[in-house]
């Protein structure tokens, strides 16, 4: 996941039909605005023909967001923040090359740091 070129970290939980879902959290600078936010998201996932492994993110709530250190207000964000930041995450798909391990499995695709998820 990736937001005004911040990278998320996530819990997520990929379950055998298909679907994620967990919480997620961006935090750091961008465009000279320091960003916290958290929430939750989901998304399907599936492995291609080829291999790839396939994810598209389905929805995102946020559950709080701070601005340059400043708290929005519940309101603030549910009728500005939040359909801004769904409408950039929700659709985002990310394809990549995946290797397992003994309880890990890496994710890699061009241009991106892995991913290693682990049980």
């Amino acid at each position: 996941l990736e937001l005004g070129g911040l990278a998320g970290n996530a819990q997520l939980n990929y379950r055998p039909d298909g679907t994620t879902s967990g919480p997620v959290s961006f935090k750091g600078e961008t465009d000279g605005i320091d960003m916290d936010i958290t929430g939750d998201v989901a998304s399907t996932w599936e492995f291609l023909e080829n291999g790839r492994f396939r994810e598209v993110v389905t929805d995102f709530q946020i559950k709080t967001a701070a601005f340059d250190g400043e708290a929005m207000s519940p309101a603030l964000i549910a009728t500005m923040i939040q359909p801004m930041i769904a409408d950039t995450l929700e659709g985002q798909e990310s394809v990549a090359d995946v290797t397992f391990g003994d309880n890990t499995m890496t994710l890699s695709s061009d241009g991106a740091e892995p991913t290693v998820c682990s049980r």
